[in-house]
């Protein structure tokens, strides 16, 4: 394995025996006992440096190859090579012992870690300062809650330095403060050429936080590639019911044959098509798609999303019509007729500098709270347009220009 390589896996099986019942034990004393494949012939590497995702539905085998990755868990066949030190937060308290206080389990997680004794205390220190759960460091962590663990299990991971760091869905039960911070710590390992395993059901985390991932399903490997493109797979996995026979495996949409030419166009004030603005204009995102069938309760949405994956809007004709007042009476309650169809987004761009691409969807939503929601079609790239900003009128960061009114006074101590 090449010195620039941090993880590689090769032909990796993983095979969960099944016990049989007496019943079929009586019947079949001889035959072989069952077994079942949570992993299937895995194969990729990993380079120092990267961060790649994990996706796949529950049961695809994300958390098997992580725990083997981790050294928790052997292969029954193949091998997973790790060259570093790995920090680890698997499955919840995964390697806590609950009558140990968290200060203790901390201590003992950093010296698995092989942190120097004469660091343990500044490193404890950091600890209780990231987790931030107060008191409960010196209580027994079998008194926490599972948002305690997971704070409790992610601080004393990073804390350790670990040249490797690998985070499963535990984070999913934080708050979203913590979410937040934990986040833009991985963010910050990654800008110091960490290596980070991330696996989450969030696709827009997964677009942020990693270069590459990895597709799995039924603990096959389906594909491995760049992040937006094995995001778009998956989801194209989970919501389409059943193959079209109008895409390609290159396509950037997904959904119902009867629902064709999904676009969006994007309009200038003066009507004209352009794809440059300057933040403060009016932008008009013109969709259009054409149906041969009736749709009943019809939405058609939108996402904003940054050059690198952030989302920092989305909507839908369903959300309007709910916002105004009755959504039967408005777009939502109406019934389409088949032909062309097109809708159009008119705002303000309060965007800040930099390309934004848009997402579409059509649906169909027999409910007006998205609980119930049928895609017919979803179209990731249908446009793409770059905002600039003026520093002659405007000066803002980030990615939105909020214009906030400031009202300045000058308080005056009185003098007696």
């Amino acid at each position: 394995m090449s010195s620039e390589t941090a993880v590689r896996v090769e032909n990796l099986y993983k095979r969960f025996p099944v016990r049989r019942g007496v019943k079929q034990m009586l019947l079949h004393p001889f035959s072989r006992p069952q077994g079942r494949f949570a992993l299937n012939g895995v194969d990729f590497e990993i380079m120092k440096g990267e961060s790649v995702g994990i996706v796949g539905v529950n049961g695809s085998g994300k958390s098997t190859l992580l725990q083997i990755l981790a050294g928790t868990m052997a292969p029954t066949s193949g091998r997973a090579v790790v060259n570093g030190t790995v920090g680890a937060i698997l499955e919840l308290g995964a390697g806590f012992h609950p009558e140990f206080t968290g200060r203790e389990n901390a201590r003992l997680g950093l010296t698995l870690a092989d942190v120097p004794a004469c660091d343990i205390a500044a490193k404890l220190a950091e600890v209780e300062a990231f987790a931030d759960i107060g008191s409960y460091i010196d209580m027994p962590v079998r008194t926490y809650s599972s948002g305690m663990y997971v704070r409790l299990a992610f601080s004393t991971a990073v804390a350790g330095r670990p040249d490797i760091l690998i985070v499963d869905e535990a984070l999913a039960v934080g708050d979203a403060s913590f979410q937040r911070r934990c986040y833009e710590k991985m963010s910050s390992i990654k800008r110091d050429g960490g290596t980070l395993i991330f696996v989450s059901h969030d696709e827009e985390a997964v677009r942020t936080l990693t270069d590459r991932a990895v597709l799995l399903d039924k603990g096959d490997q389906i594909a491995v590639g760049p992040s937006d493109e094995i995001a778009f797979m998956h989801r194209r996995r989970m919501l389409q019911s059943k193959p079209s026979t109008t895409e390609g495996s290159g396509d950037k949409s997904f959904g119902e044959d009867w629902i064709r030419n999904l676009r969006c166009t994007v309009i200038a004030e003066d009507g004209a098509e352009r794809v440059n603005f300057d933040s403060g204009e009016r932008v008009a995102l013109r969709v259009s798609f054409e149906a041969d069938r009736e749709i009943v309760h019809p939405n058609v949405g939108l996402r904003i999303r940054t050059s690198t994956g952030v989302k920092v809007f989305s909507w839908g004709t369903m959300n309007r019509d709910c916002a105004v007042g009755r959504p039967e009476d408005g777009f939502w309650g109406t019934t389409v007729a088949p032909g062309l169809v097109e809708v159009e987004f008119g705002f303000e761009c309060r965007l800040g500098h930099g390309a934004y691409e848009v997402q579409l969807i059509v649906s169909e939503e027999p409910t007006s709270d998205y609980l119930n929601q049928k895609v017919l079609r979803w179209t990731d790239s249908a446009a793409v347009f770059h905002v600039g900003v003026d520093p002659r009128r405007e000066r803002f960061g980030g990615f939105f220009d909020l214009r906030p009114d400031i009202v300045h006074r000058q308080i005056m101590e009185q003098t007696a």
